[in-house]
């Protein structure tokens, strides 16, 4: 984190460490969403909820469902309830959250790793989901996140956009 502080005061980053930090919390990230679609561009925005519990048995008895983890990385950390392999995935992820987060550093820096709901979004089903990453008006890093069936796929490349 400290190496890319110091980047940031050399050059303009984008996302800057502290954004992505914030970026990470994805329940707040989507309240803000929520925010914009209803009141800027007056567009739906899913329903989402936070999880209490993911391990305790009632997501899988859901139709419809997406669940994901603040702080994941691309695609992991993402599954939909009905899969096959929905209630061992969770479990797992479960146990690795527990073991991962539990670290003063993460909580120092305010890192909390919640788990999330939301209804599936159709778009998201064939198109998938695009991050563009700049460093000093550069594009730098291009993910593409593609739907396959069974679950999710990752095509990147660096300062080209993928095909």
């Amino acid at each position: 984190m400290e190496g890319l502080k110091k980047l940031c005061k050399m050059t303009n980053v984008f996302p800057t460490p502290d954004q992505e930090l914030w970026l990470g919390q994805k329940l707040m990230l989507m309240d803000w969403l929520a925010e914009i679609a209803e009141t800027v561009t007056k567009t739906p925005y899913p329903k989402y909820f936070g999880i209490k519990d993911p391990g305790d048995g009632q997501l899988e008895k859901r139709n419809n469902l997406s669940v994901k983890r603040s702080y994941s990385d691309r695609r992991l950390h993402v599954s939909q309830s009905g899969s096959n392999v929905f209630k061992e995935k969770l479990k797992k992820w479960v146990e690795d959250t527990e073991r991962d987060y539990d670290r003063d550093i993460l909580k120092q820096l305010g890192v909390e790793a919640r788990w999330i709901g939301t209804s599936n979004v159709e778009t998201l089903k064939w198109a998938g989901e695009m991050r563009v990453y700049f460093v000093g008006g550069t594009r730098r890093k291009c993910l593409w996140t593609l739907p396959k069936p069974g679950g999710l796929s990752l095509s990147q490349s660096s300062g080209d956009f993928v095909e």
